[in-house]
């Protein structure tokens, strides 16, 4: 209930950003339903491991991609809402 409350302060403020590299929090939003708008960033670096940004959903989440943004050393910004 902690955890909930944080991030209902969170999104009152209009952004959210998994702190401390915590990604189990945008999990955690996202099986609650409290997350309106996603965007990744990529960077063109390939390292052949890592974390799922979102993890752990039981059921498929329709997004539209809303705005891209291509920055001058190749990292892409993608942002994407609930469709």
């Amino acid at each position: 209930m902690r955890r909930i409350q944080m991030f209902q302060r969170v999104a009152a403020n209009g952004f959210f950003a998994a702190p401390d590299g915590d990604l189990d929090w945008a999990s955690l939003l996202t099986r609650h339903g409290l997350i309106d708008d996603y965007t990744f960033v990529s960077s063109p670096i390939i390292l052949g491991s890592g974390m799922l940004p979102i993890r752990d959903i039981s059921a498929k989440l329709p997004l539209k991609l809303v705005d891209v943004k291509q920055f001058e050393h190749g990292n892409v910004r993608l942002r994407y809402a609930k469709a």
